[in-house]
């Protein structure tokens, strides 16, 4: 397609003949000078590196509608911090929005701040391809707060000091959870738009050409003399014309080496829904409703980007995938049909997945479904109720069975740390980590993570109003979400804090420990790592993490990775 374009301006191999079809575009900026040229850090990020190539070389990408009303800036800020040696993956949350700018008529920048840091700076060209624009967005990709929201201000400023009458405008997840108060709207920074974006983001545009006033503009929050909010609204339906970015971008730098999947080969995360109608009384999505692509527009999609990138392995992001009994079912029926290798993974409640049998399970995998992830979260009948979730330990485990019967790698997910969990709650939902694990310990992955509060849902507000001074801006939230991956740190006050010290070290170090299938070169290291795992198992077994010098020695003496569970 047109970023073939782009490398032969720099004299690359091209890439395969662009088919001739009508539509918008992502072509190369005005002039090759426009490559990325600069190696240095911009004004005001921290210099980061890590141990891989410098392959983001390509110029900047532009998405050319057919009918121009303009240009604007869409930059998505850095999430990760170093070191990072693996890539994140399509920035999926933030397609959608810059496809229906581009529905809109806009000519769209497109500015990926993770690719470029560490391997290949293009915020000049960048800066220089917002000459003449109408505004910039700034869209958070993921849920977690500092990186993202120190470098979305960093974003802000560079470009604001190049260009200081250019509005400027940040939305995302993470803003989208916050309530308004919490968002501080302070120059360059004009606004924050609340909620999925695709349709606020054009009345905004509306807003600055003075055909719309400011209280039309969904889920806007502005300063008037005082701050101003408006709700979020628009429809949560997934418009298959906003999916025109996947097309349009060169997406070849976002393949990454098995993702999700964990088997090294190729993989796309295409955002296929969002959303959830299950209201748990934990989560983040508590208040956003779903929205799903068809089936037949997922597979048509992914035909499309199979062809032209040859990626076979397919994550499709969704909350609530086996919410419409029929609609998973369906999508193995046409990637059977159009499709003989490769496969998909995707999430599901278990309550769902529960709903179907032997021949239906059978009938997913040969339909390419490879390896499904569970918001299983507790072991503990208590904690389920309380959270809103209607299913048992021994159904998880009886699922999870079926699941491996049917060569399908589950993905089990298990949050610690919930108001009013007791000690004997963390134990069985300990015993059912320790039981699934044992069916088959390298076929299923588990996840440990402890709970953050998130305002307006049923927990979230429990655990904030037990919690003194809990952060009421961005700012504050900064200084005190480190402190939840700091053992020590107190962070939790509606637990004990003896409590939240020993759940920190089980989800930090005992768990991952406990599950690892690390295996060091060198046979001392290799006996001394199985030691460790063995007490680690042990710990996790009963329940006990003090006399913590297991740990101290793992981290003096090996100081292997575990996965980490707190993202700032």
């Amino acid at each position: 397609m047109v970023h073939g374009g782009a490398a032969r301006a720099r004299g690359d191999r091209p890439a395969a003949a662009p088919r001739k079809r009508p539509g918008p575009q992502a072509r190369s900026p005005r002039s090759a000078r426009c490559a990325a040229r600069s190696r240095a850090a911009p004004v005001g990020f921290r210099p980061m590196r890590v141990g891989w190539p410098r392959r983001s070389r390509s110029p900047m990408q532009v998405l050319v509608p057919q009918a121009r009303r303009g240009r604007v800036g869409f930059a998505i800020p850095r999430w990760t911090t170093d070191p990072v040696e693996i890539r994140q993956g399509i920035p999926f949350r933030c397609l959608s929005v810059a496809g229906a700018l581009l529905a809109a008529g806009y000519e769209v920048v497109w500015f990926d701040q993770e690719l470029d840091l560490d391997r290949a700076d293009r915020s000049a060209a960048f800066l220089r391809e917002l000459d003449g624009a109408r505004a910039l967005f700034i869209w958070m990709n993921e849920l977690h707060p500092i990186v993202q929201t120190r470098n979305a201000r960093l974003l802000a400023e560079l470009v604001s000091a190049r260009h200081p009458q250019l509005p400027i405008a940040v939305g995302g997840e993470f803003v989208s959870i916050c309530p308004p108060h919490v968002l501080t709207v302070a120059p360059p920074v004009r606004c924050f738009l609340r909620g999925y974006g695709e349709e606020s983001s054009v009345e905004w545009l509306e807003h600055l050409d003075g055909r719309r006033p400011a209280e039309e503009v969904g889920g806007m929050v502005w300063l008037d003399g005082e701050r101003r909010a408006n709700a979020p609204r628009g429809s949560a339906r997934m418009n298959p014309e906003h999916q025109q970015p996947y097309r349009a971008l060169d997406l070849s730098e976002y393949a990454q080496e098995g993702g999700i999947f964990g088997n090294g080969e190729p993989t796309f995360t295409l955002g296929t829904g969002r959303g959830c109608a299950k209201g748990c009384a934990f989560c983040y999505w508590y208040h956003h409703e779903p929205g799903l692509l068809r089936p037949a527009q997922i597979i048509e999609l992914t035909s499309e980007l199979r062809k032209r990138y040859g990626v076979k392995q397919y994550h499709y992001a969704e909350l609530d995938a086996f919410a419409a009994r029929g609609r998973p079912l369906e999508l193995a029926r046409l990637w059977r049909e159009r499709f003989d290798d490769g496969g998909w993974f995707t999430l599901a409640s278990v309550e769902d997945a529960l709903r179907y049998d032997d021949a239906e399970w059978s009938e997913l995998r040969r339909g390419g479904l490879a390896k499904l992830e569970l918001g299983v979260e507790s072991g503990s009948r208590a904690v389920l109720e309380r959270m809103g979730k209607p299913h048992t330990a021994e159904q998880v485990l009886a699922l999870v069975r079926r699941l491996h019967a049917h060569d399908i790698v589950p993905m089990l997910n298990f949050i610690f740390g919930t108001p009013e969990e007791t000690d004997a709650d963390r134990l069985e939902t300990l015993r059912l980590i320790a039981a699934v694990h044992a069916l088959a310990p390298r076929r299923i992955t588990l996840t440990f993570r402890l709970f953050q509060p998130s305002w307006g849902t049923p927990l979230g507000e429990r655990a904030i109003a037990a919690t003194p001074d809990f952060p009421q801006s961005l700012e504050a939230l900064a200084q005190y979400r480190p402190m939840l991956g700091a053992v020590d740190a107190r962070a939790m006050p509606w637990l004990s804090a003896d409590v939240e010290r020993r759940i920190k070290r089980l989800v930090d170090h005992y768990l991952p420990l406990s599950i690892s299938q690390v295996r060091p070169a060198a046979r001392g290291r290799r006996m001394f790592f199985g030691a460790l795992r063995h007490m680690a198992r042990w710990r996790v077994h009963s329940g006990t993490t003090a006399f913590a010098a297991d740990q101290w020695l793992y981290a003096r003496c090996l100081a292997q990775p575990l996965h980490s569970t707190l993202t700032v």
